[in-house]
């Protein structure tokens, strides 16, 4: 099933047409893809690097939920302050 190949995953690579028939299955509901990452690292906290590829448009990576912007090495703004305040912890 899809939720115990979740719970045993530490890497994981969706793909965007497949994400909402992941999203229905785990949760129930659908969501966009950076609320997907959020919502499946949450679920599943093992999982320490979601990789949701989104054909010609990219892909958007979370290292054990931080994010960045698509096709780039530059976090997020809502994600910098995440990354730092772990890092002084």
């Amino acid at each position: 099933s899809v939720n115990l190949c979740l719970e045993n995953a530490t890497i994981v690579k969706i793909s965007d047409e497949e994400l909402p028939v992941i999203n229905e299955i785990v949760f129930g509901l659908n969501f966009d893809t950076e609320n997907s990452a959020v919502k499946l690292s949450e679920k599943f906290p093992q999982i320490k690097i979601i990789i949701i590829t989104k054909g010609e448009k990219g892909l958007t990576i979370s290292l054990e939920n931080i994010q960045f912007e698509p096709d780039s090495n530059v976090l997020r703004a809502s994600e910098k302050i995440k990354f730092f305040e772990g890092r002084n912890s």
